[in-house]
């Protein structure tokens, strides 16, 4: 079982391997002072010996980061080693990418800083969230639903429910009792997909792969399906996905919104609006219908 949280890109944003594996290596802690030696501060970064491409743009490697580790021996006495962590970071060559779920929020947000740099870009990247619409629309679009978790918000419902069947809840007395309820989780198997492993969705955006022995190029062909025929075609909510298209949204939600005044002012001050047109025209129509200019 392998969990991911997905991060949508710029529209445009990419890397090739080459670059990516130069800026890896110029990223990497390898060279950084030893703490242990130097007293230095802990190491983190894209460890270059991970990196691994896979076909259709999809390259993986693992961000490393050392942690201080107590141990205490039988006789009381404590000493403190310094050890390496490592979470998966996947660039899922379709303007997705796609990090560890469950690491810290530190390391989470070093990650998202992490794609900043590696892509030249000043975007704050964010990770998605799923809400219910969002799942209900993977419920529609799955083949089978094996596992659901439901929440119901009923006097005469308990207050959580989960139900687990692997021929598919559709059809069970428990989807007709809960179908309608609020869901928070669901695990399914996705339609024209060429792997057989199940994949579950939460609200707070965490996908999850569910198997034994997942390599990372199964696990990038599973997010890069994921990523093709799921999440691009929900309403996901995530800042930067929608950053590329906001300028021209403001620009032509202000420009509307002029045209409307104009509009609502010739009604509403017809008699006004013709006496006043007829004693500056184009000048009157500029200003209340700007041109390209504004927009």
């Amino acid at each position: 079982m392998a969990s991911y949280r997905i991060i949508p890109l710029q529209d445009g944003d990419g890397i090739d391997i080459k670059t990516l594996e130069q800026r890896i290596e110029n990223r990497s802690p390898v060279d950084q002072p030893d703490p242990q030696e130097d007293d230095g501060s802990l190491r983190s970064g894209p460890l270059p010996w991970t990196l691994d491409s896979f076909g259709r743009g999809i390259v993986a490697f693992d961000y490393g980061f050392e942690v201080k580790n107590t141990i205490t021996a039988l006789d009381g006495t404590e000493r403190t080693n310094i050890v390496t962590e490592m979470v998966p970071v996947v660039f899922l060559g379709n303007e997705y990418a796609a990090i560890d779920a469950y690491c810290s929020s530190d390391v989470k947000q070093d990650l998202l800083d992490l794609l900043s740099n590696l892509l030249g870009s000043e975007i704050n990247y964010e990770t998605v969230s799923f809400g219910e619409e969002t799942l209900r629309k993977v419920i529609k679009q799955a083949g089978t639903i094996e596992k659901a978790n439901f929440d119901p918000e009923k006097d005469d419902f308990p207050d959580k429910a989960s139900g687990t069947h692997r021929a598919g809840l559709r059809g069970t007395r428990m989807w007709a009792d809960y179908e309608d309820t609020p869901i928070q989780k669901v695990k399914v198997s996705l339609p024209d997909r060429e792997f057989r492993e199940n994949v579950g969705f939460k609200q707070n955006g965490i996908v999850t792969i569910y198997g034994q022995d997942l390599d990372p190029s199964l696990c990038g062909e599973v997010l890069r399906h994921i990523t093709d025929e799921v999440v691009s075609n929900l309403d996901v909510d995530s800042f930067q996905r929608k950053l590329g298209g906001v300028g021209r949204w403001f620009s032509r939600t202000c420009f509307s919104w002029r045209v409307s005044i104009a509009v609502f002012l010739l009604r509403r001050f017809r008699w006004v609006a013709c006496l006043m047109i007829a004693r500056s025209g184009t000048a009157l129509f500029r200003e209340l219908c700007p041109g390209p200019a504004f927009w």
